[in-house]
């Protein structure tokens, strides 16, 4: 479904209409995770293109907010980058 327009459907509105509800009156929180991997492998399975091998949270980073998190693209990099 990723860039396809989908049609408007009657659930898709109550689905829209509740999630933004949702994150205009109920408490929320983000919590920023460092992750350990042992590599990357393109997969057609998943929509990122991509499979961590191996992931594990390392520690949960308090220093950090959602918009210092790395991008699918840093992630994609990884499989042409030889190991450190």
């Amino acid at each position: 479904m990723h860039g396809t327009l989908v049609e408007q459907t009657r659930m898709r509105a109550g689905i829209a209409r509740r999630m933004t509800e949702s994150k205009q009156q109920a408490p929320h929180f983000y919590v920023q995770t460092e992750v350990a991997i042992d590599g990357v492998q393109a997969s057609s399975r998943y929509a990122g293109g991509v499979a961590l091998r191996f992931a594990r949270v390392r520690r949960y980073r308090e220093d950090k907010a959602p918009t210092d998190a790395d991008t699918i693209d840093a992630v994609r990099s990884l499989l042409s980058s030889p190991p450190a």
